[in-house]
């Protein structure tokens, strides 16, 4: 669908009525602002993002997301900045932070999370800044942040 776009700076998809992102529907993408944001997504087909490198801004926020479909996300695509607020997530577990790997802000404000699960965060050594407030969260595994070396902002309001 949207493929070979390499080196765009902005691909704004955002305020449609997108429901579902099917496989390769992203490929090839490379340093680009993705946003996906005011949407009802709450579909990912596996490899729906394959081999896009580096996306500076993931922006899923706004939508009726609660999980993501195992292989949604391949092992070389990673967003530097990571928007899920405003979706259905119930359990920190559901997003698959061991894909990204390079990831340094991470918004999930204004969803339906419960706890913050053991594991949930491992080897995001460049992640400085989490977002986690304006949640139901009453249960945080100990020492769950000690592995986020850059961790230089954690927002649990």
């Amino acid at each position: 669908m949207f493929t070979n776009l390499i080196q765009a700076e902005v691909l704004d998809l955002a305020e449609n009525e997108i429901i579902e992102i099917k496989r390769e529907a992203f490929t090839d993408l490379a340093y680009v602002f993705l946003n996906l944001s005011h949407n009802r997504i709450s579909k990912f087909e596996k490899d729906a993002f394959k081999n896009c490198i580096n996306i500076t801004v993931l922006d899923l926020s706004h939508n009726h997301i609660k999980n993501f479909t195992k292989g949604t996300f391949d092992e070389f695509t990673f967003p530097t900045e990571l928007r899920l607020e405003f979706n259905q997530f119930q359990s920190l577990g559901d997003i698959p932070f061991k894909s990204f790997t390079g990831i340094k802000t991470l918004n999930v404000s204004y969803n339906d999370l419960m706890e913050v699960p053991k594991n949930t965060f491992p080897k995001l050594y460049e992640l400085h800044t989490v977002d986690l407030s304006h949640n139901n969260i009453s249960k945080i595994h100990p020492a769950i942040f000690t592995s986020l070396f850059s961790l230089r902002l954690l927002d649990l309001r």
